[in-house]
Order: structure tokens, then C-alpha cells, then sequence
């Protein structure tokens, strides 16, 4: 999938993994493919906390833009990108079969 190591962070308590953002590149384009926190840590920012450092190096390496994409559902994760200062762009309907 193309995921970019060096751009995929995770968040520890310990040697206890908390969170993780998987990055993966093409060009001077990335994307998130998956970002993710364990129940318990959840409400503590820790996303921010993450996107934080990483949005820091995408620019000192001259990224032109990070995208991903969130299910219209999770608010809580549409909240936690928006606070970062991510912008929704579409919305697409999802069906299942």
C-alpha cells in the first residue's frame, strides 16, 4: 500500500502501543491509510498528539498536501481531524451489499 515507515507514527504508554497514523506517499502527495487509538486512551487528544509532529515533517520535507478519509459516521473522528485542521472536501454514500 505503498506505507512510508518513516512517516508512520505510533503513541506509547510504556511499551504499550496507545495509537498509530499509517502514511503512505506518492510523490509529494501522502496519505493517511488508517489511523487508529485504543478505547482507552480515546478523548485525550492523542490524535492531535500525533498529527502534531507528523504535519511539522511532511512540511519541513515539502509535501504539498496529507489526505484520508473518514466514515460520515465516526464523528468523533471527523471532530478530531477538523480540530487538527483538516477539511472536508466530498462526502460520498457508502451501501452495503
Amino acid at each position: 500500500a505503498g506505507v512510508d515507515l518513516s512517516l508512520s507514527w505510533g503513541a506509547f504508554d510504556q511499551s504499550e502501543l496507545l495509537g498509530f497514523v499509517l502514511i503512505a506517499t506518492s510523490g509529494k502527495e501522502a496519505f493517511n491509510l488508517a489511523t487508529g487509538v485504543v478505547q482507552e486512551a480515546r478523548g485525550q487528544k492523542l490524535t492531535k498528539r500525533m498529527f502534531d509532529p507528523l504535519l511539522q515533517e511532511l512540511r519541513k520535507r515539502k509535501f504539498s498536501e496529507l489526505k484520508l478519509e473518514v466514515l460520515q459516521g465516526n464523528g468523533r473522528a471527523l471532530s478530531a481531524y477538523q480540530d487538527i485542521g483538516f477539511t472536508i472536501h466530498r462526502s460520498l454514500h457508502s451501501y452495503r451489499g
